[in-house]
């Protein structure tokens, strides 16, 4: 999804094609450089690249966030041990993901929506066994 600005380049480089290529002898108000119309075009090339790297990125950490409760969950059921683990802030970090999970469907993003929506599960998955093995130690 492109930011306003990048929309917005993109318009103009597009404005700017079309009023250049429509008329060979433009009148006054139409001139308009034809450089102009390659800067905006080139912007919103660089900003589609930006976008790429923006998305990466965010994946990149959306995966390494929704991994990282991972070895805490192997660590649970291979032990069936949880005096360790803080029931407390397991909830406002699932409470977080429902946030963020909602957040993504406002953007309509779905990089923050599958990672998020991956870590709410093994967040909720911990939350369960977390209190059933508390339950057992006590």
């Amino acid at each position: 999804s492109d930011t306003g600005i990048c929309q917005q380049l993109r318009a103009k480089s597009q404005k700017l094609f079309y009023r250049t290529a429509a008329s060979p002898t433009p009148t006054h108000d139409q001139r308009a450089p034809p450089v102009a119309a390659q800067d905006f075009s080139a912007a919103a090339t660089s900003c589609h690249v930006l976008n790429t790297q923006t998305e990466i990125v965010g994946l990149t950490a959306g995966i390494c966030t929704s991994i990282s409760l991972l070895p805490q969950l192997l660590k649970l059921l291979r032990h069936k041990k949880a005096e360790d683990i803080s029931l407390f802030y397991l909830v406002i970090l699932f409470i977080g993901l429902g946030l963020w999970i909602w957040y993504g469907i406002l953007r309509e993003d779905v990089p923050i929506l599958v990672t998020n929506g991956f870590s709410l599960v093994i967040n909720g998955i911990i939350i369960i066994f977390g209190v059933k093995y508390k339950k057992k130690t006590a």
